[in-house]
């Protein structure tokens, strides 16, 4: 399944369309899978098309498998209609204390390893400087992608069907 075949599921779903979302999208149980990010967006699929318990189900599963991007979430629209239910409250509450927990643990790697240089770190009076840390890296590109995602989805649903075509994103 490609990036283009996603666009279509979401572009349908956040148009209420089910009917044109392929089937083989909802033969997927929460359990079969094991990428966070993927459990994520499927239950943003869910969650546009009015599936609060399978929304649920998926966001729960991505949080399990450790995604819990707090920041992303709060801003995603995909999960919009879902954010006065309390369970998902509930949910989003533990997962800010994820975040937070990781942030203090990331700043704490941080200051462990901020360059410091002492007399061992020089050759000649130049400094050497310490390797930068990069305990975050995958994360990061994770983020990127996710946003350029988003900003791909939103422009293309906002597309009629003749500029879709013209972008070849459509073909009539």
């Amino acid at each position: 399944m490609t990036a283009t075949w996603f666009l279509f599921v979401f572009l349908y779903a956040s148009r209420g369309q089910r009917e044109k979302i392929d089937s083989r999208l909802f033969q997927y149980r929460p359990e079969q899978i094991i990428d966070g990010d993927a459990a994520y967006w499927l239950g943003g699929i869910y969650a546009l098309l009015g599936d609060r318990q399978r929304a649920l189900d998926w966001l729960k599963r991505a949080v399990a498998l450790g995604n819990v991007n707090y920041p992303w979430f709060q801003r995603g629209k995909n999960y919009d209609n879902l954010r006065a239910d309390s369970e998902y409250q509930t949910v989003m509450a533990g997962v800010q204390q994820r975040w937070e927990a990781y942030e203090k643990e990331l700043d704490v790697a941080r200051q462990a390893h901020s360059p410091q240089s002492s007399p061992s770190d020089s050759i000649v009076g130049v400094e050497i400087p310490a390797p930068a840390p990069n305990p975050v890296s995958t994360r990061l590109v994770v983020k990127r992608v996710q946003r350029t995602y988003q900003t791909v989805l939103s422009l293309v649903a906002g597309m009629d069907s003749n500029s879709l075509s013209l972008y070849g994103i459509l073909s009539l």
